[in-house]
């Protein structure tokens, strides 16, 4: 009888475990430079353009912080929370999708994506530093 025990509690244990690496080996395929905080510093059209229709600049909207988890929280507008992916160089925040042009530990340039019209020229690629608080 206690033999039975202890096997049912190997086998728990096991597979306690498999999940648990499963679940690590997971969260090592996250890209660690985009963790963290994130403020856009300059937004442009592939096209070039840096204005609107009445010749203003575009408003600079992304401000984000992205976690290991794949939650990601926008600082900017109520601390409103999404789900983002990155998979090779397409980074999905939320439903949009973006390619990665450039990622460094200080500056994220991510470029609008949209299969339907993947040369759109009114799409826009913005551009971002990475915010460090005090403590880093």
């Amino acid at each position: 009888m206690k033999t039975k025990h202890l096997i049912k509690g190997i086998i728990f244990f096991a597979v306690f475990i498999s999940f648990s690496c499963m679940s690590l080996c997971q969260e090592s395929k996250v890209n660690r430079t985009l963790l963290g905080h994130w403020r856009e510093y300059k937004i442009m059209k592939v096209n070039g353009d840096t204005t609107n229709w009445n010749g203003k600049p575009f408003a600079f909207d992304f401000d984000f912080e992205l976690y290991l988890d794949g939650i990601g929280q926008n600082t900017q507008f109520g601390q409103e929370k999404f789900e983002y992916s990155l998979k090779k160089d397409t980074l999905k925040i939320g439903e949009i999708v973006y390619i990665v042009d450039k990622l460094t530990k200080e500056e994220l340039v991510i470029r609008e994506s949209n299969a339907s019209y993947p040369d759109d020229p009114e799409a826009f690629i913005h551009f971002l530093k990475k915010v460090f608080d005090k403590n880093d």
